[in-house]
């Protein structure tokens, strides 16, 4: 049986919610994010770290301020931000699955 890694969900939540969002689905170290604009990933090196990934459709104009925001909340928790790789999700063919493409 596989390791089970224990993630500090509730911070990543505080994050969220000062932000006025809601975070909808977390699997394995990915964080949704209401609105697709962004999702966060858990550090597996550092738990007191999270990527921080932004949608090839999120406003450009938008990207430096929502990391400027979630770093300062994140900061009051604990965690640093790192800015990382770009995402586009797709629908996979004659599935209802939904493939994320990290880039």
């Amino acid at each position: 049986m596989g390791k089970v890694q224990l993630r500090p969900l509730g911070e990543a939540r505080n994050i969220i919610e000062g932000m006025e969002l809601e975070i909808t689905h977390v699997h394995d170290d990915l964080i949704f994010i209401e609105h697709n604009a962004f999702l966060m990933r858990f550090d597996d090196e550092c738990e007191n770290n999270l990527f921080l990934h932004f949608n090839e459709d999120c406003e450009p104009d938008k990207i430096d301020s929502i990391t400027a925001e979630i770093t300062k909340r994140a900061e009051k928790e604990g965690f640093t931000i790192m800015k990382d790789q770009m995402y586009k999700m797709r629908q996979k063919e004659e599935t209802e699955e939904l493939e994320i493409v990290f880039y």
